[in-house]
Parts: C-alpha cells; sequence; structure tokens
C-alpha cells in the first residue's frame, strides 16, 4: 500500500495553493490601490487596526455643505460649569465617548452617553485626570493626552465598562514641564504632540502593542515649538507646529524629508489637512490663515491663501473639494471652503455661540461641543 503523497500530488498542491495565494495578493493590492486613490483616502479609516493604520481613527464626514444647526443638548449636568471637553468619538447605536479638561483631582473627565431625543443620558464615567487634553479612539482603546504630573498618557479599555489599563509618565516631559497637547496615529505609534520643551523634543512615538498597550517612546522629535497637529497623509506625517519652519513632513522612518516656512511672520502652524494633489495648512490668526500648497512632486510650493480672519483650530474634510475650518472667528466659527480652480473660496459658514472645542461626524451629522454662557454643550448640525 503507497502511504504519503506522490511528488507529482505535491507539485499539484503547491500549485494550487500558489494559484489562490498569487488572486489573493492582486486582490489586497487592487483594494488598496483603489482605496488609496479614493479622493476620501485621506481622512478615511478604511481598514481595521494592523492593516492600514496610518490612517486608522481619523473621521470622515460625510455631510452636504448646506447644513444648519438642528439641536442644542446642555450637558452640563454631566461635568462642572465652564469646564470645556476636549474631544468627542462616536461608538454607533447612537452612543458616544468624550473626554473633559476638567481641573479637579476628584470629578469624572471621561464619559459615555446616548443620545435620544434631544436628551443627553450618561452611560458610565470616570475620573482619570485632571486636564485631558485629546484623546484618539482605536476601538475597544481610548488613548488620551493627559497633564496630570503623575500621568502624561492613559489607556482604556471602553466596549464594555470604562476600564484604566495603562498610565505613562515620560520623564523627559516631567523635567520641562511641558504638557501633552494633540495625539494621532502614524503607522503601528501614538504620536503625542506637546508644549515647547526645553529640555527635550515635542513629539514622541510611542509603540503600541498588539494588545492594545503602549511601550515607552522609541522616538524623540524637536520641532522648536509647540506640535500643534499631526496628519497623516498617504504614508508620511506632516506637522503644523508654532516654530519656523510651521511645517514638517517625516517618513515611516520618523527622518525629516521636507518642510514648508510661511514667508510672513505672523501666525504658526496649527492645523494640517491632505486634499489630493493638495496640502492644506491652517495657521494662527495672522495673514493669511489658509495656505494650500501642491504636494504632487517634491517640492512643496504655495498655490493660494486666504484669510479666515480667526485661528485655524482644525480642518477637515468633506468630499473630493471641500473642507471644513473650524476657526475663532467670532462671526464664522465653522467655515466651508472649497479648491476651485486652484483657489480657495468660501462658500458657506455657520455663526454658533462660541467656538468649538471638539466634535465629530456621525449618521451624516456634524456634532460639535462648545461653550455656551459657560455650560458645556453639544451642538447637532445637518
Amino acid at each position: 500500500m503507497q502511504k504519503g503523497f506522490g511528488i507529482a500530488e505535491i507539485v499539484l498542491s503547491l500549485g494550487i495553493f500558489l494559484v489562490i495565494m498569487v488572486s489573493i495578493f492582486q486582490y489586497s493590492a487592487t483594494l488598496y490601490k483603489k482605496i488609496n486613490t479614493h479622493h476620501y483616502a485621506q481622512s478615511t479609516g478604511v481598514f481595521p487596526f494592523g492593516l492600514d493604520t496610518y490612517r486608522y481613527g481619523e473621521t470622515f464626514c460625510d455631510i452636504s455643505v448646506g447644513v444648519a444647526m438642528q439641536d442644542y443638548i446642555d450637558i452640563s449636568s454631566l461635568l462642572s460649569t465652564s469646564t470645556p471637553v476636549t474631544s468627542i468619538h462616536s461608538l454607533g447605536d447612537e452612543e458616544f465617548v468624550f473626554t473633559s479638561d476638567s481641573a479637579s483631582t476628584s470629578e469624572p473627565d471621561v464619559f459615555k452617553i446616548r443620545l435620544y431625543a434631544g436628551v443627553a443620558e450618561l452611560i458610565e464615567s470616570k475620573d482619570v485626570g485632571p486636564g485631558l487634553q485629546d484623546s484618539v479612539l482605536m476601538f475597544p482603546y481610548l488613548y488620551i493626552a493627559n497633564t496630570s504630573v503623575n500621568s502624561h498618557v492613559k489607556v482604556l479599555r471602553i466596549d464594555s465598562t470604562l476600564n484604566e489599563m495603562q498610565s505613562i509618565r515620560i520623564p523627559t516631559l516631567s523635567t520641562s514641564n511641558a504638557m501633552p497637547r494633540r495625539l494621532n496615529v502614524f503607522g503601528d505609534h501614538l504620536m503625542l504632540g506637546t508644549e515647547k520643551s526645553s529640555a527635550g523634543g515635542e513629539l514622541f512615538a510611542l509603540p503600541i502593542a498588539i494588545n492594545g498597550a503602549l511601550l515607552m517612546p522609541t522616538y524623540t522629535l524637536e520641532l522648536g515649538g509647540q506640535a500643534h497637529a499631526s496628519r497623516i497623509i498617504g504614508n508620511m506625517m506632516y506637522t503644523a507646529n508654532s516654530a519656523d519652519p510651521e511645517m514638517r513632513v517625516y517618513d515611516s522612518e520618523f527622518t525629516q524629508i521636507n518642510t514648508y516656512d510661511a514667508p510672513l511672520t505672523l501666525g504658526n502652524g496649527k492645523a494640517i489637512l491632505g486634499m489630493y494633489p493638495y496640502v492644506i495648512l491652517g495657521r494662527t490668526l495672522g495673514t493669511g490663515e489658509l495656505t494650500v500648497l501642491d504636494n504632487s512632486s517634491t517640492t512643496l510650493s504655495v498655490v493660494d491663501t486666504a484669510r479666515t480672519n480667526g485661528s485655524v483650530d482644525d480642518l477637515q474634510l468633506i468630499n473630493s473639494e471641500t473642507f471644513i475650518a473650524f476657526t475663532s472667528n467670532p462671526d464664522k466659527e465653522i467655515q466651508f471652503w472649497q479648491i476651485e480652480h486652484a483657489k480657495l473660496k468660501l462658500i458657506h459658514f455657520i455663526n454658533l455661540p462660541s467656538r468649538v472645542t471638539a466634535y465629530t461626524c456621525a449618521h451624516n451629522t456634524l456634532f460639535v461641543i462648545s461653550l455656551i454662557n459657560e455650560r458645556p454643550t453639544l451642538i447637532t448640525i445637518q
């Protein structure tokens, strides 16, 4: 009796296996190419964690240009008066999680809520602060930038209950007293942006382990000024900071490969958005708060500039030609801009009672939070 497999059977099996694997890789490559050439690609978290984390967790707004305010939901019963909300994320099924910049060491500063019929119902809250500045959701993990003297980054698991997994203190930040401000994900690293440091860098790369935990920083980047924002465009990281040059570009090995230095001294880099073939730099109040740069070659060249008449707090893509600028302009806090024939054009704006402190998009709706008469208020816009 013949036992095992013959040479012919092994060769045939190997051939079938290779055909199947080639087909899988071709499909994956085609899918990846389509996603990365789609006009939404620069701000859509398409793949799950572990496949394409360059853009994971970035908000995508599927809203129309002519939106308007719908509801005001007072959430001051959940947190103290004058306490700003610093980040908000949709969890689906009308559930949201948000953080606040509380000054107390005993009151909650992470909240899970449910919205229904214009009411915010508290599901759960937790005290992990004080001084929470920003957060990134990589479900089920919530990464939080914290200005507490004992912790700079917190990691919470939030799928069932709000459970604190980890608290990280970075020695050089404690030495320099530079406070954490902004977070983003670049590859398999959590990027922590901080204020100007006198004893080290301002941008820290913390590796993300497979179980969601963070390791201590393996890279520290010196910007010479506060790291206001990082934006992942393709497989590059673009930073907006308060020192010259206002924008820096890094590859996946954290090597600086490009810069842009605004010609005028007024206004620091504060926000960044990718809109192929352009990069948009938002600046603090000064001159030309919006700058459109051609990003299709190795040299960044200015295409157009425009005034928002307020500091640009954040930039958000809504379609292939249109984006939102969240600003400090007291009459036009939310501005809709379009790039038409390589020119910036203001096409719509919304006048809010006060400046936006946090926002997210879900269910074809823009949710923004601001302090109205010192009361934290969630506003739905659609």
